[in-house]
C-alpha cells in the first residue's frame, strides 16, 4: 500500500472530493435534494463556505506522493454537530432559496429517526470514499488511524460512524477494525431507504 499523507481538505480539492462525497451517500441525498435539486452542487457550494458539515474545513483527505487524493471522509467531534447543521442550514438557504429549502428541510426532517446524535466525547466520521482504483489497498484503514490520532489529541474517547443495513461487507471490515455495533435504526417510511447500525472503537 502506497504512504499516505493526510491533511484537511482546502478549497481548491472541491473537484476531488465532492463527487467522493457525493458517491459515499448517493442514496440519502438523491433523497433528501433530488436530481433535479443537483446535490453535488449544493455539496460543492457547502464545501467552499468551509464551516458546515460538508464544508472543506470537517474533512479530511489522504493524499499519494504527487498530491493525487486517495480517500476522503467528513471527520468532527460529536459536540459541535448542532453548529455544523445550521451552519449547512444557511448553505442550502444561500443555494436554494427559501422555497425550495423549505421541501428539502421536509424530506429531510422524515429521515430524523435514522441518526443517532453523535458522542459528544467522540470524533465523528462520515462520508468515507477510496477512489474507486484504489479500492481494496487498506486506505480506509489509514484514514481510520489518522482518525483515532485526531480523536485522542482532543481528548475524545471514541471514534462513531453509521453503516447501512445492506452494507455487510463495510460492517465486516469495521469489526476487523475493533468497531462494535452500539445501536440501530430502521427506516419506517415507503422510500426503501436502508437502516443504519452506529459502531464505534474506542480510542483512549
Amino acid at each position: 500500500m502506497t504512504k499516505l499523507s493526510f491533511r484537511t481538505a482546502e478549497p481548491q480539492d472541491a473537484d476531488a472530493v465532492v463527487p467522493l462525497m457525493y458517491h459515499s451517500s448517493k442514496q440519502l441525498f438523491d433523497h433528501v435534494m433530488r436530481e433535479r435539486d443537483n446535490p453535488q452542487a449544493f455539496l460543492r457550494h457547502d464545501f467552499l463556505r468551509g464551516d458546515g458539515l460538508f464544508g472543506y474545513k470537517n474533512q479530511v483527505v489522504g493524499t499519494d506522493t504527487d498530491g493525487t487524493i486517495a480517500v476522503t471522509c467528513t471527520l468532527y467531534p460529536g459536540r459541535r454537530l448542532d453548529e455544523l447543521t445550521r451552519a449547512t442550514g444557511r448553505s442550502a438557504l444561500g443555494h436554494y432559496g427559501a422555497f425550495r429549502v423549505i421541501a428539502i428541510g421536509l424530506r429531510a426532517r422524515s429521515l430524523k429517526d435514522l441518526f443517532i446524535e453523535p458522542r459528544h466525547d467522540g470524533m465523528f466520521l462520515a462520508n468515507a470514499c477510496v477512489i474507486s482504483d484504489r479500492r481494496g489497498e487498506g486506505l480506509f484503514s489509514a484514514a481510520l488511524e489518522h482518525a483515532v490520532g485526531r480523536a485522542r489529541a482532543a481528548g475524545l474517547v471514541v471514534i462513531q460512524l453509521d453503516v447501512g443495513f445492506s452494507n455487510a461487507a463495510a460492517q465486516a471490515t469495521y469489526q476487523g477494525l475493533g468497531f462494535r455495533v452500539v445501536a440501530e435504526r430502521t427506516h419506517r417510511g415507503k422510500e426503501g431507504l436502508d437502516g443504519f447500525r452506529r459502531m464505534e472503537l474506542a480510542v483512549s
